[in-house]
């Protein structure tokens, strides 16, 4: 296979040297993709990993230098504690505009890229890279925005390559260098480097440009790497691989790996094209070829035994990359009408599909960050007497907990968590997971039944009886249900309320429900009597003027009464 020269025509075209209608319209989409991304956005505040960053990490030049998840994210924790100490946590709108900025810094560098290989049609590509909605964890989630930064510089780095000059070499090692200290991403660029120079130098003449990078990461990897999986199984890694390049090439128009596979089929024949007929694999593609790969096999090294191969933080990278290697691989062809309409076609497909991917993944990043805000708001009632290792939330949330949460917010200054006033304005689902961490957190508890309790003068306040017969008696309630159905919702009062099932065991045990800020009783059961049973549900006293709400649904007779 024929060595060929460093690429001439597109890369040095005086006509693209000159300033284009192609780059105002680009600037242009690019203004209204940022004002997209940050109103879709709204609303959002930090979620999962951030969590990490701001209970463990925000502050001391440690936490900067040591390896997250195994990951060397320099830039983007010094940036996220400068902001830390500066605007605080109470408002996110900064931090995932940092996200916004990345990438679409990140679809400039491959707009421009893509300049240089195909001309004006380039253009084309604008919109769905733009918003690019498969990979909504490096667009709309703040703490990613290292890699997407770290992609730009790597992309800008080739770029300089193409002047092919010692200063050419010079400025793509500093952006390597540079993307390297956003995120080690640049390292599966910089392979790529060592091939094409390699490659096009017949030697190591400049073997610099792209050993400065991998030897700094090496001296960072021995010092402050962590690992973070100490289990890997390399058997899973073909079929992972495979799964991985499959669900990029299907990202790159919005979809999942099924359709995948067709794209990949596609490109394998572009490639073949190529290289082919249209001549030798030319270093800059070789070196490409190599990146990808690089970055597919570390990906499953790492995820091959538990990650999932269609999580958007793997395809953003791996489908900017097939795009990377479809333009160099259209680099110097003449686009006749017909191909540029069919192009914008695609184009266009791969925007609608991008546009649905970003909704689902916005309203998932919202889903889970709001819920997380509305149940650190139930977090701050009860943190007099909650445990330090007490966990917000095993599902949205397993990395805040309580003392460390404490910690932080004293340290910064601020909390993401809402008003109470601003939690009743929530919908229902996020009210009732505060709900759920104020039972967790013993804000009512369950205690046996004393002879001792002092009784109220009044009796609790009944909001609704259903399909039972109810009667009062002083300071009680005596509700019989007529089987399934049978309910009673009771304002539980300050003092306590004493709950008695009367008469033998029955076909199904008495549920007892709470509630405070939500307006339903979806969450499970608070207490389940069975038989002739006697307790006391106690709310802890606070100053908040939101009262407990009690659903009983009983299969026996139940007694009642407000205590003092």
């Amino acid at each position: 296979m024929a060595c060929a020269p460093a690429p001439a025509g597109p890369q040095t075209s005086s006509r693209l040297q000159r300033p284009a209608a192609a780059w105002w319209a680009f600037l242009a989409m690019g203004c209204a993709a940022l004002a997209f991304l940050l109103w879709e956005g709204r609303g959002n505040t930090f979620f999962y990993d951030e969590w990490s960053w701001i209970e463990f990490r925000h502050s001391g030049l440690s936490a900067i230098l040591s390896s997250y998840n195994e990951h060397m994210e320099l830039v983007p924790l010094a940036v996220y504690q400068l902001l830390f100490h500066t605007i605080g946590i109470a408002h996110y709108r900064y931090y995932r505009a940092l996200a916004a900025l990345a990438h679409v810094g990140c679809a400039t560098a491959i707009f421009a890229y893509a300049r240089r290989r195909i001309g004006p049609a380039a253009l084309a590509l604008a919109p769905p890279l733009l918003l690019f909605g498969a990979g909504w964890e490096f667009i709309l989630w703040g703490v990613n925005f290292g890699f997407t930064a770290s992609i730009a510089l790597s992309v800008a780095a080739l770029l300089a390559l193409d002047g092919g000059d010692r200063r050419a070499g010079v400025r793509a090692c500093a952006l390597l260098v540079g993307g390297l200290l956003f995120s080690e991403t640049a390292l599966v660029f910089a392979a790529g480097v060592a091939v094409e120079l390699t490659w096009r130098d017949r030697g190591l003449r400049r073997f610099w440009v792209w050993a400065l990078p991998l030897v700094l990461y090496l001296c960072w990897w021995l010092v402050y790497y962590r690992a973070y999986l100490s289990e890997h199984d390399p058997g899973a890694m073909p079929g992972f691989i495979a799964r991985l390049a499959a669900a990029a090439a299907g990202a790159m128009f919005g979809h999942g790996i099924s359709p995948g596979w067709g794209v990949l089929a596609a490109i394998g024949a572009l490639l073949c094209w190529r290289v082919g007929w249209r001549g030798a694999l030319r270093p800059r593609l070789a070196g490409l070829l190599v990146s990808l790969a690089a970055f597919w096999v570390l990906v499953a090294y790492g995820r091959a035994q538990l990650g999932d191969p269609t999580a958007s933080r793997y395809v953003y990278t791996g489908a900017l990359l097939l795009l990377l290697v479809v333009l160099e691989a259209l680099a110097g062809v003449r686009m006749k009408a017909l191909a540029a309409v069919g192009l914008a076609a695609l184009c266009g497909f791969s925007l609608a599909g991008n546009l649905a991917a970003l909704g689902d993944g916005e309203s998932f990043l919202h889903t889970g960050s709001r819920t997380e805000a509305a149940e650190l708001t139930a977090l701050g009632l009860v943190r007099r007497h909650v445990p330090t290792g007490f966990v917000l939330d095993p599902h949205w949330a397993p990395q805040i907990f309580a003392g460390r949460y404490f910690a932080a917010v004293r340290a910064l200054g601020s909390t993401p968590a809402d008003s109470v006033a601003t939690l009743l304005g929530q919908p229902e689902a996020m009210r009732a997971a505060a709900d759920d961490v104020l039972l967790r957190a013993g804000e009512v508890r369950l205690v046996a039944a004393s002879r001792s309790a002092g009784a109220s003068s009044s009796a609790p306040v009944v909001e609704l009886a259903l399909k039972g017969r109810l009667s009062r008696t002083g300071a009680c309630v005596h509700f019989v249900g007529f089987g399934a159905g049978a309910t009673i919702d009771l304002l539980l009062p300050a003092g306590g309320l004493s709950l008695r099932t009367l008469g033998g065991r029955a076909a199904l045990p008495t549920a007892v429900r709470l509630r405070r800020f939500a307006s339903g009783y979806e969450n499970a059961p608070f207490a389940q009597l069975d038989g002739p049973q006697a307790v006391v549900l106690a709310p802890r006293p606070d100053r908040l003027a939101t009262p407990w709400h009690v659903r009983i649904s009983p299969w026996q007779p139940l007694l009642a009464c407000s205590l003092a």
